[in-house]
């Protein structure tokens, strides 16, 4: 089943990233990325042609990422709505089921008998991104400019470790059950 798992997981992640790819394209480029991405540009190929130091490189790259950061804040914001609502309250209608779920004939059940909300909520926040968009926002307004790089790549390192750890947990257990089943109650059944 966790091949299942697996390939549910993926269907998912394609369907939201081509969902939310396409709501992105009707955002019009702006003036100030485009400017902040030619400082990007003129940054590395300093540091390319030895002209800066690699902690005056990683200093310079971190400001610019908060800026870039700060200016896309309407589009995590956008990011974190469609994860909240593609695997939190589409689950819901389709009876514990993402898309991709519903085609590998698999469900969230909760298990405690509890209501199943709570339990996608949990699974949303940590197995789907949507505590590390939110830590994204938190830290665009509370993380200085010269660390924000290092935040970012430990928000990365931290999903994918979860990623990581759910899959080899499901792979490797009697049970089937991932970091996140045990998080949040709930575990994935097959559909007979």
């Amino acid at each position: 089943m966790h091949n299942r798992r697996l390939v549910a997981y993926v269907l998912d992640l394609v369907i939201i990233t081509s969902f939310l790819s396409l709501c992105f394209l009707f955002f019009p480029k702006e003036k100030e990325m485009k400017e902040i991405q030619a400082q990007v540009d003129t940054l590395s190929a300093q540091y390319t042609e030895g002209q800066i130091s690699v902690p005056h490189y990683f200093m310079e790259m971190s400001r610019l990422e908060k800026q870039r950061s700060e200016k896309q804040t309407f589009k995590i914001i956008i990011n974190g709505i469609g994860i909240l609502i593609y695997y939190m309250i589409i689950p819901l209608f389709l009876h514990g089921a993402t898309f991709g779920m519903k085609l590998m004939h698999l469900k969230i059940i909760s298990n405690k008998n509890k209501n199943i909300l709570l339990a996608l909520f949990f699974r949303t926040l940590l197995l789907d991104g949507l505590l590390s968009t939110l830590l994204l926002l938190l830290g665009i307004y509370m993380i200085s400019g010269k660390f924000y790089l290092s935040f970012i790549s430990v928000l990365v390192l931290l999903q994918l470790l979860t990623l990581l750890a759910s899959y080899f947990m499901v792979k490797c257990r009697s049970d089937k059950a991932g970091l996140c089943d045990f998080l949040s109650h709930s575990k994935i059944v097959a559909l007979s």
